[in-house]
């Protein structure tokens, strides 16, 4: 099996992360389902995976990653 693609998250502490899947809501509105670890000097929280819905505008992606396997489900 594949890794997950990477994507950037500009507006996120941890910069960057997976993409684990995209999910419609009831409203519409497309998010991502993204992991990533938390790397930030003076956080004492651990270098843990972290999981974590987000609003696809928060999610850029980046040339090169195969998007096309990234699940979609409806909420």
């Amino acid at each position: 099996m594949q890794d997950p693609p990477s994507v950037r998250l500009p507006n996120h502490p941890a910069k960057a992360g997976l993409l684990l899947e995209w999910r419609k809501t009831s409203t519409g509105q497309w998010e991502a389902l993204v992991e990533y670890i938390l790397d930030v000097p003076g956080y004492k929280g651990g270098l843990e995976p972290q999981t974590a819905w987000m609003q696809a505008y928060e999610v850029e992606p980046i040339r090169g990653e195969d998007y096309s396997r990234v699940p979609r489900t409806r909420a």
